[in-house]
């Protein structure tokens, strides 16, 4: 990855939390780029999120999805995290998406230190983040704040690459 994508990569978390009132948003970026950054990544690296969010906000743009404020941060939290996995990623252990909720939920805490701002995202965003584990939807659903079509959403975006023209795929 280059340095200027990495930087745009960074730029563009750091805007998001700036956006959600997260104080000192700087000093919690560089863990974020570093994670999908690393040189093993093949599908869950900074591509795969940037796809997402673009495709996110091309929806919305569209109304394709109508999402208030607060369902949109919701998925978009969860787009940030739901491959995070603090330590090394490893598409061959089963518990990735577990640890990601784990470094969710402890990122969250580390900023309800100075701030409340993340504390009605966390519930939410890690019943999100382990919907991925099946990619189906729960029955019942995990939280009450989120519909069967929020998830089915996410669920979607995440997998969106595939519905993609070889040639996208193949660039991906």
């Amino acid at each position: 990855m280059s340095v200027l994508a990495k930087y745009a990569f960074l730029h563009r978390y750091l805007e998001f939390l700036q956006s959600c009132g997260v104080p000192d948003p700087g000093r919690y970026s560089q863990p974020m780029g570093n994670a999908y950054s690393e040189p093993h990544r093949v599908y869950h690296n900074t591509v795969h999120i940037t796809f997402m969010l673009d495709k996110l906000a091309e929806d919305v743009k569209t109304r394709e999805i109508e999402l208030g404020g607060w369902e949109q941060n919701c998925v978009m939290f969860a787009v940030w995290w739901h491959d995070f996995e603090t330590e090394v990623y490893n598409p061959q252990v089963k518990d990735n998406e577990l640890q990601s909720i784990l470094a969710w939920e402890d990122f969250v805490d580390q900023v309800s230190q100075t701030s409340p701002v993340l504390e009605s995202y966390k519930t939410p965003v890690s019943s999100l983040i382990h919907c991925t584990i099946s990619h189906t939807l729960p029955s019942p659903i995990p939280d009450t704040l989120l519909t069967p079509a929020l998830i089915s959403y996410f669920l979607d975006l995440d997998l969106a690459i595939l519905a993609t023209s070889r040639d996208i795929y193949a660039a991906f």
